[in-house]
């Protein structure tokens, strides 16, 4: 029999667990892309820069802005080579590999 913790640990994981690969990577590019959205909404606070005016410096809508921001949109490459060439920032990315691969189970 298990004790009241032990199952509440296996609810409490089952609830979180990723039914699939597709449903585990959507879930870590959201988080990325979340990141990254962060940062952006940090460098537009520092310069005193709206949404809109960003949207107008990139060519694009204002809504499209905030559903990167709010987390509705993914990122895309192309997005942040925008940024890069009309923001002018640059991106530190660092890779750090962990020795193995993980498995979904």
């Amino acid at each position: 029999m298990m004790s009241k913790s032990s199952q509440s640990k296996v609810r409490w994981d089952e609830l979180f667990a990723f039914q699939n690969e597709d449903e585990h990577l959507d879930f870590l590019a959201s988080t990325l892309s979340g990141s990254i959205a962060y940062k952006i909404e940090q460098i537009l606070d520092n310069r005193g820069m709206t949404k809109k005016e960003l949207a107008e410096k990139i060519g694009t809508s204002t809504g499209y802005i905030t559903q990167i921001i709010a987390g509705d949109k993914l990122i895309t490459m192309k997005f942040l080579a925008k940024l890069k060439l009309y923001l002018d920032i640059d991106f530190l990315i660092e890779l750090v590999d962990k020795g193995k691969v993980p498995s979904i189970d």
